[in-house]
């Protein structure tokens, strides 16, 4: 996830979301205020709008102020995997598995 490792470096971005989760990445850094969406669907205008988004996150300083922000909170929460699990252990539920002659693949809470 180039953008997650972009936010943990302090680098803003321009990101052009083409499939998948792009769009909710890219949205996540333009809401973050630390990058840009540019549109591939707009292909008579894809070079000048991608040209305008580079000059605009390269002049304006505040996406440069706003990934820095974001690389210091990533920073300041930086854990282990296994520091992750371990934290999530208390929030699992249990569930119990009852298999019955008349129950069978059934799940109860």
């Amino acid at each position: 996830m180039p953008h997650l490792q972009a936010a943990y470096h302090g680098v803003p971005i321009v990101g052009m979301p083409i499939f998948a989760e792009q769009p909710d990445t890219v949205a996540q850094a333009v809401y973050q205020g630390f990058g840009l969406a540019v549109s591939v669907h707009k292909l008579r205008t894809l070079a000048a709008d991608l040209e305008h988004a580079l000059k605009r996150v390269l002049a304006e300083p505040s996406f440069a102020t706003e990934a820095a922000r974001v690389s210091r909170l990533m920073h300041l929460r930086r854990r282990l995997p296994a520091e992750i699990a371990a934290g999530e252990l208390p929030q699992v539920s249990f569930v119990t598995l009852r298999a019955t002659s008349s129950q069978k693949n059934t799940i109860s809470f």
